[in-house]
């Protein structure tokens, strides 16, 4: 089946609806084809275009984090960690490091409605993003007694 974008109501959602589906089913709307679907804007909505907006969901776009805490570790001496930093090179030295690793998970999805009669179809993109932050590593030179420095 062909995939065909319905016509949009203003050039901001014309703009909208083809960034956010281009993203979540990786299709290319070009320029031309954007500009047509808010010329059409004026013309007044189709009965499809009419359902559409009454019964698909809102684009939702759900964005969370999570951070894991934190360790201090004060094993290691601030020519170590000037070592672990890359700073050497520039003449400075490190006394404190903080090292972590972020990871992220991305889920696409949405509801599509579609129209056998016209070939059109209206989708409501869902788009999920979850941050995730291991454990923050604190280093602190052992040259500092610890509990020396908060």
């Amino acid at each position: 089946m062909k995939l065909h974008v319905l016509r949009a109501w203003s050039k901001l959602a014309a703009r909208a609806a083809a960034a956010a589906l281009s993203a979540a089913m990786a299709v290319c709307v070009p320029a031309p084809a954007i500009a047509a679907m808010a010329a059409d804007s004026a013309a007044g909505r189709t009965p499809f275009q009419v359902r559409c907006e009454d019964t698909i969901a809102k684009t939702v776009s759900v964005l969370s984090s999570r951070s894991n805490g934190y360790t201090i570790n004060n094993q290691l001496p601030f020519n170590q960690l000037t070592a672990r930093s890359g700073s050497a090179a520039n003449g400075m030295a490190t006394l404190g490091l903080t090292v972590t690793n972020g990871q992220y998970a991305v889920k696409l999805g949405g509801t599509i409605l579609q129209d056998a009669a016209s070939g059109y179809e209206c989708i409501a993109p869902r788009v999920e993003l979850s941050l995730n932050y291991s454990p923050v590593l604190i280093y602190v030179s052992n040259e500092f007694a610890p509990g020396s420095c908060g």
